[in-house]
Order: structure tokens, then sequence, then C-alpha cells
């Protein structure tokens, strides 16, 4: 039983007004065709969709999740789409918007809502205002193509993320817990990468100085640009293989635990430094 497209424009008073309705009336049809009456499912995915949010003067995007699957990616349109799809009468994501900023945020304790899916969908156009976004999810998928702002930050527990042609002017920090990382196409001042027990496939990356690290997971990381500031790379108990510039010109220092460190470069550059941690695992420095 579906009840098609809910269009919210902007006030989101009656956005919960509507979605209380609906609640009300898929709950009274289900219980007269006999289905539980604590089901508080959806046969089909309702939609909340909050567009025409003007992109010009945005400066801050702010996304904190539990496990909700999330999509962001650019758009041909002049402005900001959010598109919210759950098959739950319960755990809607809040949306504020104001003249700067757009906060999603979810805080209820949706891990213990049954049977429940639930996908953000947000488009960007390309020309925006936007100069932070920082993102927070639990453990499901996020999804991150075609941004282009000052500072970026991500952060999830068992959730993976891939991101795909990002600029970042100044700072990006990506870290996972225990989920993958993958990267395509990555341009910062300053990188920042981390995991526990995931695994970091990063190719295409450039950054003035990058810390990438995998306590459990392997590594990854392909730089066809050389780094210029003191850098750093630390692997636990995986393996990590490192790719940069033939041309490339550096020098290392560090310590290795039980594991093995190797390098194709010259150990006597006067560049900088790109410092090492190993511990039992396999280290690799290979020339493009």
């Amino acid at each position: 039983m579906g009840y098609g497209r809910i269009m919210i424009l902007g006030g989101f008073n009656m956005k919960r007004i509507l979605l209380s309705v609906l609640a009300f009336m898929t709950f009274t049809a289900c219980v007269s065709a006999g289905a539980p009456a604590g089901d508080p499912t959806w046969t089909e995915p309702q939609t909340v969709h909050n567009q025409g949010i003007k992109a010009d003067g945005i400066k801050k995007v702010d996304i904190k999740l539990q496990n909700e699957i999330l999509n962001i990616s650019l758009s041909e349109t002049e402005n900001i789409s959010i598109e919210i799809l759950s098959n739950h009468q319960m755990g809607v994501p809040l949306v504020t918007i104001d003249g700067k900023s757009i906060k999603i945020e979810q805080k209820e304790k949706t891990n213990k809502l049954v049977n429940r899916k639930c996908t953000i969908n947000i488009t960007i156009p390309k020309k925006n205002s936007i100069q932070t976004m920082n993102i927070q999810n639990g453990d499901a998928l996020s999804s991150i193509s075609d941004i282009k702002v000052d500072s970026f930050s991500f952060k999830s527990d068992g959730g993976a993320v891939a991101i795909n042609n990002a600029e970042i002017s100044k700072e990006a920090e990506i870290s996972t817990s225990n989920a993958d990382i993958q990267i395509s196409k990555l341009s910062a001042k300053e990188l920042k990468i981390s995991s526990n027990k995931g695994n970091l496939n990063i190719n295409d990356a450039e950054a003035r100085n990058f810390a990438v690290s995998s306590d459990k997971g392997s590594i990854e990381l392909d730089m066809p640009k050389m780094f210029d500031k003191e850098s750093t790379i630390s692997i636990g108990s995986g393996t990590a293989k490192v790719t940069l510039p033939s041309s490339a010109d550096f020098w290392t220092q560090g310590d290795v635990g039980s594991g093995r460190f190797r390098s194709e470069f010259a150990q006597d550059s006067n560049g900088p430094k790109l410092k090492y941690k190993v511990g039992g695992g396999d280290m690799r420095i290979l020339k493009r």
C-alpha cells in the first residue's frame, strides 16, 4: 500500500502533520487487513522531498545520521534538493534549513526499529556557496560525488564510504571504525584518512601533506603528484602499498615491529619527510 510522494517546499511543521496523517491511515489499513497492529512499516517507501532550496547563501552542511543510506551528488539544477525515502512511520531524520546552513539530524534510536530502511538523496547544483561539509553516520553506506568545498569531514562507525571526485581547498578528514573507505580522485591541502579495521583504497589523491593509517586493514594509496610537507603512513597487521611519482624526492624515517618495510626510492634525499610505522604487517613504497 503506497500513498505516493509528499512534496514539501518548506515548513517542517506541515511535514510532520502530513507524516502523522499518513502513519494513521496506514496503521488503520493494516489493522483492517488483519496485519499485526504493532507493525510500523509501510509496504512501499514513502518520500519526503525538500526541493527548491536556494543554493546561494548556504555556507555549511551538517549531517548527523545513525543507520541511513546517504547519497550526495552534483546536479544540473539551480537549487539544492533533499529526498528522504523511508518504509517506517518513525525515525525520519529532521531537516533544518536557514539562510546560511542545512542540518540533517537523526536523534531517534533507529537500531530498535524493526525492518526499517531509510535512504537520503541530496543533490547540489554546480553553482553553490558551500564552504564546509560535516558528515557522521552509523552502519549504513555513504556515497559522495563531485563536491567542491573548503573543508570536509566524514566519520562513521560501521558504515563504508565511497568518495569520487572531491576538491577540498583546505583540510579533509575521513575516518571509519570498522568499515572500508574507497576514494577516487580527491585533492586537499591537508588530508587525513584512518580506519581501525577497514581497508583503505585511495586512488588519484593529491595533498600537500597526508596522514593515512589502518590498524587491522589494508592500505592502497596512489598519489600522481608529490607531497611537499612532512607526511605519515601507518599500518598495523595488514599490508600497505604507497605509489608515488617516479621522480618523487623525499626521505623516510620510521619504526618497524615484527613486519617489514621496503622502498624503491633512495633514502638520502633532502626533500620532505615521509614517516612510517609498521606493526606486524608489510609496507611498500613504489614508483609509478
